[in-house]
């Protein structure tokens, strides 16, 4: 834990990072002291919580919680309560004699903590010796993994934070992340913040934090000093890389500069310097950087920070002018904070992404005036977007509407790659050109740019043949054919961010390229973006430490890298032993001190591992959680997170403490506009977007100005009811104000002539373009006939966890969406209203650390069920309210089939099916067999199947009735319906719940991907474009599985694939062994097989001795030289001793007797075997029968075999050829299937 308030001369009191505790918080402590007092113990407990989802930590809530623990006699929470209570003294310095009491109160509750404490203390000494050694060896990581292992046994271990404070301020980003806390506010209560910021409420009584790069003064609060403070010091890091100036190896000096962030643009506009110009929102002014926290709230501040200070950097190290100057400074905006401080470098700009993408989408400026008001350049920004050759020329007044296209020139300049060898294509030329060009404009700008970049791409990776299938990059030579290609990369760009778009990036394939062109810092790159994307890798981790001990002299970071791979095999069953010794052995060559440190860190887990054990014993679940919880994650010991599970499980209790986001007195945290639908009304937020009208989607947000870097939860009580508001809801996500999630609630209620419309839980993707995507159409049961909907308030909880969001309804579990990339649900989140009005309350969040795996464990718990080892963590293990999403439904129970038959699901496993349950009343109302008749003839080609089930009342109709309406696939009634009973099939698929039509998309493996209702209206005539929910996941389905290219590949692999693959002839198809590796996904049995093939030829290889020594064992030493053949063909991985190994195998004798066949068999053409009489054919049968008794081992045998039966000329040719791939046919038969 840094203590950021030692820097600022202050001492800090307990934990919070949410909102001012405000009036609520004194209230709840009140009335739950009262409730203790009159034994009222549940009331006591729930206002014990509304105090902690205020102030998490204010330690006075502790004590009435140690308190409402004793009381209740659950002793449990009432050690886990001490437990923290007695942290937060320690945090807040109480005074010693306090701290002794509770201390003294927590070992007479605790029958585990004495021990503990003498336990740790054994390990404290040795941990400070050996993270001196690391330190004084210049090994910065390793220093900071043994200082945070003593915080884990001693939290309250001043020196080890200090040391990690010192560490983590080197210019190494790479250094921030493990580093620094979970939270920089994490030991800091609301009621300490507040008492800070009322301290330096004005510019005179600002606050004021020094750090290496940047003195950060603010009257805007402690939560933007430290925040900004903090990311400052990582932003410069990236700066000094980016512009190559005053790094590590660079000794030019740059001069620390102020950072003043206002409170408001009255207070920035007022003492800013200049003043500053009336439309800008920061100013670099030569020695500071100038901003206010305004409407965009945090996001919006560091945004501009991050721009204005680079351009210290700008004019330090470039000679860039006008848009270049500000299209460099743009370019930093995209960077994002994480709850840590650490800051995630290089991303797009969200907020000039977007509008850019709707700007390019409109067309293109036909001049620098094109859409300006010609009285004010800076008052309208153009519907259009200018073209590239505007931009160079520079021919405008600067101003807002040029933000967007500049930063998206350098953006494209600096990230557009070639998809298949990962080359970044103007990089290089990008930094010649602001060196030498400094952003040329007016005449000659546009010559000079196609000759310094266009004419200067970085070439292709050499010696690496390019497959004919790979992707191509576009290579424009004149900027006006440059427009397209930016345009289509800032499109993709854009949709890849709002989740419309699924981009492959295989981040390992691209490394090595880069090393194989000497493009070391992009290939480094590469590895750091691959760890984020995939940091359960072990390929990656193992592949990057290798580049850092081997290339760039970073036997630290490499270390640490190693040591996580060893960590990551180890996880996976069964255990790679001899890659992990590999690993080790790596390790002792790179770090002098790996024996020591391996020896501590096994009795400090076996120590941890008995600790949690005690815990559990002793029936203390919350102990042994908090311990599991916090030594799984920072020693780290995954392993633990099996006993996390058991005492979550046991206990049914929960860690985790949500805070209260809207702080029922006002929209302070929150980005109100002045025009802003939203109002606080006490503990009620009012939502009024003018009056309902049916069929207008039109919305407004209000979005909360929090940071997260993990998983997180959002809830809120919603008051919404037909007759007063189209929809409202949750928005997650938010990457602009245009593109965003929403968690839309729809209410239900009275329809025409009597019915009841049923309430429907969407998850919408809203696109800046002002479309959206239905992922999600989940109907509600809806209040009953005739009864009032007024009042009905609905629980509305979204939990996003990976790339993953469930939705939750009352506590009711609804659905789940799965998107391809976490970054997708990543941004703002905040609240949404339709036309109408509607009322908000309880509006809380759960925010979770980067990468904590307990999201996982509770949302198992949550939802049902338990995962075994080595399980798929997303996959539900059993049914939850209904929904069979992410499981393998049972297979319906039919009375009877009209059409076709099916048993069971595995009768199309390894296809896409969809379960269709409806009726011929709803059939007759919302026509489904045209839509099925179309999804039959689209996707019927690529497997898949249909299974629809009717309503049991239509027992008598349905032969008929499919006679004349076109169903595909098998058709039958549902058994055992009664009057009062629905049947068997339409009770295990709710549908009193969620009514019909029903659909479910089955995935090749037998799992629902999807399930819900098409989405036609009663009445509606099919078309092919006609939109549906299904269409959707069907694609990603059919994309994910690769069900298209399987298509054409199996007809290759039908035709004449597998008879050479079987008989041994690999060579001959080598092209469609290489192309069944990008089908693995489609899990196809013919593609199975090959990869199963595949993977053990790459196996055989790796150990070429070992093979060698099994293939002597039978005497077929040739086969070797086969296997070798193959591996290089595929161009799999060959150990180094290969060579070597093919030499001995040659020099064996069964290896010479087979190639004295090999070489009779050469003259042996079909041209000369054609012309073969009668005697010729009998004395070719006579030396190879001999031939064959000759040769000892399977061979001999095979070859007997191959000729015993010829009896005519043609049958001998086959016979030859046969023999040819006897070596091929025995691997393929006999060794590869061992």
């Amino acid at each position: 834990m840094i203590r950021y308030a030692a820097l600022l001369g202050v001492c800090l009191a307990a934990v919070s990072s949410g909102p001012n505790r405000g009036e609520g918080f004194d209230k709840a402590v009140r009335l739950a002291e009262q409730r203790l007092q009159n034994d009222d113990l549940d009331g006591a407990r729930d206002l014990i919580r509304q105090a902690q989802e205020r102030d998490p930590n204010a330690i006075v809530a502790w004590d009435l919680r140690v308190r409402w623990a004793e009381a209740t006699r659950d002793t449990d929470e009432h050690v886990y309560a001490l437990h923290r209570r007695f942290a937060l003294a320690q945090a807040q310095s109480l005074p010693k004699q306090r701290i002794q009491e509770l201390r003294a109160e927590l070992l007479a509750a605790d029958p585990v903590a004495k021990a503990d404490a003498d336990l740790r203390a054994k390990f404290i000494d040795d941990l400070e010796s050996l993270a001196a050694k690391y330190e004084k060896e210049n090994r910065p990581h390793s220093a900071i993994q043994v200082h945070k292992k003593l915080l884990v046994l001693a939290p309250d271990h001043a020196t080890s934070e200090e040391a990690i404070e010192r560490l983590a301020s080197r210019p190494d980003p790479s250094l921030a992340a493990d580093a620094k806390p979970m939270d920089l506010l994490a030991d800091v209560s609301a009621e300490w913040i507040a008492d800070h910021d009322r301290d330096h409420a004005t510019w005179d009584t600002r606050a004021v934090l020094q750090r290496d790069n940047y003195t950060t003064s603010t009257d805007a609060g402690y939560e933007v000093l430290v925040r900004c403070a903090e990311a400052m010091e990582q932003m410069n890091a990236f700066y000094r890389q980016f512009f190559g100036y005053g790094g590590p190896d660079d000794k030019r000096t740059v001069p620390r500069i102020d950072l003043r962030i206002f409170k408001d643009r009255t207070g920035y506009m007022r003492l800013g310097t200049g003043p500053p110009a009336s439309w800008s929102g920061g100013q670099f002014t030569g020695d500071a950087v100038e901003t206010y926290v305004g409407l965009s709230g945090f996001d919006g501040t560091t945004q501009t920070l991050f721009h204005e200070a680079a351009h210290q950097f700008v004019s330090l190290a470039t000679n860039a002018t006008g848009w270049l100057n500000e299209g460099l400074a743009s370019f930093f905006e995209g960077s994002r904070v994480l709850g840590n401080g650490s800051v995630l470098m290089n991303l797009p700009a969200d907020h000039r992404l977007f509008p850019l993408a709707d700007r390019m989408e409109q067309g293109w400026m036909s001049d620098a005036n094109d859409g300006l008001d010609p009285g004010d350049a800076m008052a309208v920004t153009p519907r259009r977007a200018p073209t590239f050759r505007i931009v160079l020329e520079d021919q405008y007044d600067w101003g807002p509407p040029w933000y967007a296209p500049t930063w998206g020139v350098v953006y494209f300049l600096y990230n557009y790659q070639d998809p298949w060898d990962g080359r970044f294509v103007y990089r290089r030329a990008l930094r010649t050109f602001i060196d030498t060009s400094g952003g040329r404009s007016g005449e000659g700008a546009v010559e000079n740019f196609e000759e310094v970049v266009l004419a200067q791409p970085a070439p292709p990776t050499p010696k690496v043949d390019r497959p004919s299938d790979a992707p191509t990059v576009a290579l424009p030579k004149t900027v006006a054919a440059l427009d397209a290609v930016w345009k289509d990369f800032i499109l993709r760009t854009r949709d890849e961010q709002a989740g419309r778009l699924v981009v492959e990036r295989p981040f390992l394939q691209w490394a090595d390229f880069a090393q194989r062109r000497g493009d070391l810092l992009d290939a480094k790159e590469h590895f750091e973006r691959g760890l984020v994307a995939h940091p359960k890798d072990p390929d990656l981790h193992e592949a990057f430490a290798a580049l850092l001990a081997e290339d760039l002299d970073q036997d630290d970071r490499a270390t640490k890298l190693y040591l996580r791979t060893a960590m990551l095999l180890e996880a996976v069953e069964p255990v790679d032993t001899r890659r992990v010794a590999a690993i080790e052995r790596k390790l002792r060559d790179l770090d002098p001190q790996q024996r020591t440190f391996a020896q501590l860190n096994e009795r400090i887990a076996r120590a941890t591992r008995q600790r949690v054990a005690a815990y559990q014993e002793a029936g203390l679940h919350m102990m042994a959680m908090d311990v599991a919880w916090r030594a799984g994650n920072q020693l780290p010991l995954p392993d633990l997170f099996g006993p996390f599970e058991d005492s979550a499980r046991a206990s049914g209790k929960s860690l985790t403490m949500w805070q209260l986001a809207y702080d029922e007195e006002s929209l302070e945290g929150w980005d109100a506009q002045p025009d802003s639908a939203f109002e606080a009304d006490g503990i009620t937020l009012r939502a009024q977007n003018g009056e309902r009208v049916e069929g207008d989607f039109s919305y407004q947000q209000l979005a909360l100005d929090k940071v997260t870097s993990g998983d997180f939860s959002f809830e809120a009580e919603i008051q919404a009811n037909r007759k007063d508001v189209t929809f409202a809801g949750l928005v997650l996500g938010r990457k602009s104000a245009t593109d965003f999630h929403a968690v839309a609630l729809m209410p239900g209620g009275g329809g025409p002539a009597g019915t009841i419309r049923p309430t429907y839980l969407d998850l919408v993707t809203f696109f800046g373009d002002g479309s959206f995507q239905t992922w999600r159409h989940e109907p509600i049961p809806a209040p009953a006939a005739g009864s009032s909907s007024s009042g009905r308030t609905y629980r509305v909880r979204a939990d996003v966890i990976g790339s993953s969001i469930d939705l939750w309804l009352d506590d009711a579990y609804v659905t789940t969406q799965t998107f391809h990339d976490p970054g997708v649900l990543r941004g703002n989140f905040g609240l949404i209203v339709g036309k109408g009005k509607a009322s908000f309350r309880n509006v809380r969040y759960l925010a979770r650390v980067p990468g904590d795996p307990t999201a996982q464990i509770e949302r198992r718990l949550r939802i049902g069920g338990s995962a075994s080892a080595g399980e798929d963590e997303s996959e539900f293990p059993v049914s939850a309210n209904g929904s069979w999403l992410g499981q393998v439904p049972p297979f319906p129970q039919v009375s009877a089939w009209a059409q076709g038959e099916r048993a069971s699901w595995d009768e199309r496993r390894g296809k896409p099916q969809l379960l269709v349950l409806c009726s011929i009343r709803q059939n007759d109302m919302i026509a489904l067999d045209p839509w099925m008749t179309w999804l039959a003839e689209e996707y019927g080609p690529l497997g898949l199947d249909f299974v629809t089930v009717a309503s049991a009342v239509d027992r008598h109709d349905l032969a008929d009735y499919v006679t004349r309406h076109a169903f595909p696939g098998a058709v039958g009634v549902d058994a055992g319906a009664t009057a009062e009973e629905p049947g068997s099939a339409f009770e295990v698929f709710a549908i009193d719940k969620y009514n019909l039509p029903r659909v479910l998309l089955l995935d090749i493996d037998g799992r629902v991907v999807w399930e819900g209702d098409p989405g036609f209206g009663s009445g509606h005539t099919f078309s092919s474009t006609s939109p549906s929910f299904l269409r959707a996941p069907l694609d990603k389905l059919v994309e994910q599985r690769s069900l298209r290219p399987l298509v054409e590949w199996t007809r290759r692999w039908d035709d004449t694939g597998r008879t050479a693959f079987e008989s041994g002839d690999l060579l001959s198809v080598v092209d469609l062994v290489r192309e069944a590796a990008d089908l693995e996904s489609s899990q196809d049995a013919e593609v199975r097989y090959v990869l199963a093939r595949t993977r053990a030829i790459r196996e055989a290889m790796a150990d070429p001795e070992a093979t060698l020594a099994r293939l002597e064992s039978r005497g077929v030493e040739s086969a070797f030289l086969v296997l070798q053949s193959w591996a290089e063909a595929l161009e799999l991985e060959v150990d180094a001793k290969a060579k070597a190994v093919q030499r001995q195998a040659m020099k064996s004798k069964s290896h010479k007797a087979w190639a004295k066949v090999e070489k009779a068999l050469k003259p042996l053409t079909d041209e000369k075997i054609a012309g073969f009489n009668e005697r010729q054919l009998e004395a070719q049968l006579e030396r190879w029968t001999s031939t064959a008794e000759d040769l000892a081992g399977p061979f001999g045998d095979a070859l007997a075999r191959t000729f015993e039966s010829v009896a005519e000329v043609e049958d001998f040719r086959a016979a030859v050829h046969e023999a040819h791939t006897i070596p091929g046919r025995w691997l393929m038969e006999e060794f590869l299937v061992d």
